[in-house]
Formats: C-alpha cells, sequence, structure tokens
C-alpha cells in the first residue's frame, strides 16, 4: 500500500495549470515544518527556509511571491495561541518546556514581544499551512518525567516501560494543568 501511495504521490506535478498562485504563504507549526529530520534542518534557523521541508515545497508549487517561515521548533498550540490571540498567556508548559526545548529562545516574553509580527503575518497572508500537535503531546510527559524522576535521564523513559506508564498516567492525571 505503501509503494502504490508513493508512486501515486510521486507522479503528481505542479504546474501553473494545476495550482492556484499565492502571493503571501504563511507557513505556522512545529519542527515538522522546520524541517526537523531533513539533512539541512538546523534547530537555530529560525525564520529560515530549508529545503525539503514541507513549507518549502508548498511555496515553490504556489509561486508566492512572500512566505513567512513563521513555524518554529518547540511550539506547540498553545504558543501558537499565545501569538495569536492578545487575551492569552500562554500555560505551565509555556515557562517549564518550551524555554528547555528551545535552547531559551522562546519564553512566555518572547512570544509577547512576537505577537504583532505572527499577527501582521495572518493578516496578510493569502494561504496559511498549520501543522502542529506533537509537542502538545510531548510536554507534559517531558515535564512529569522530570517531576517523578528528576534523576533519570529522559533515555530510561524508553528502557523502562512502566517508568514510562507511570509517567504518561501522571501526566494526563494533571492534565488540566496544562
Amino acid at each position: 500500500v505503501l509503494t502504490t501511495l508513493t508512486k501515486s504521490l510521486g507522479n503528481f506535478r505542479y504546474t501553473a495549470s494545476t495550482v492556484k498562485k499565492y502571493s503571501y504563504y504563511l507557513s505556522l507549526g512545529d519542527s515538522i515544518p522546520t524541517g526537523f529530520s531533513l539533512a539541512s534542518y538546523n534547530r537555530k534557523n529560525h525564520y529560515n527556509r530549508v529545503a525539503g521541508a514541507y513549507p518549502a515545497i508548498v511555496s515553490d508549487a504556489v509561486l508566492a511571491d512572500y512566505t513567512y517561515y513563521y513555524a518554529q521548533d518547540g511550539f506547540r498550540t498553545s504558543e501558537i495561541r499565545q501569538l495569536l490571540n492578545d487575551d492569552y498567556n500562554g500555560d505551565l508548559m509555556t515557562d517549564y518546556e518550551l524555554p528547555r526545548n528551545t535552547d531559551d529562545y522562546w519564553n512566555r516574553q518572547t512570544l509577547n514581544d512576537a505577537r504583532t509580527k505572527y499577527q501582521n503575518a495572518v493578516k496578510n497572508a493569502d494561504l496559511i499551512t498549520l501543522n502542529i500537535g506533537f509537542n502538545d503531546f510531548w510536554f507534559p510527559i517531558l515535564y512529569m518525567s522530570h517531576k517523578l524522576f528528576p534523576e533519570q535521564p529522559l533515555e530510561a523513559l524508553i528502557n523502562y516501560p512502566t517508568m514510562f506508564l507511570t509517567v504518561l498516567q501522571a501526566a494526563y492525571q494533571e492534565i488540566g494543568e496544562f
């Protein structure tokens, strides 16, 4: 099935007659649209095009005049909400896991400082793609892992399934805090 799907997708070619042109394209999301796992990926490559990443492919396909590469490593739906909604100021993970997972590049204050930039990009965009969600699941697990087993390396979660299940259950019992 995967081979058939790959061949089918491989046969698709975008052309001016098959794709609508968009002048302003905005990519929002987490590390996946930033090119995570691609050879040219660089965690500190904020706001830049990464060849082979989905946003770069879309930008080329729609012949975008301007592309805003605003997806960022470590973002969750909460960070996107904080950037776009002036009345929302983040949650527990914004203070705890976001700085830890972005080498202190992002925190509550830097998100607030970037609001206007992101809000203007949304207003100007003709096309927006949003790829987000894994960190919404992963950050509570990291948080509870550090809280319950502060001396254990994260790899212990993988090597000891009972530890992982304990962390997972605890994380989602406290999900109301997130």
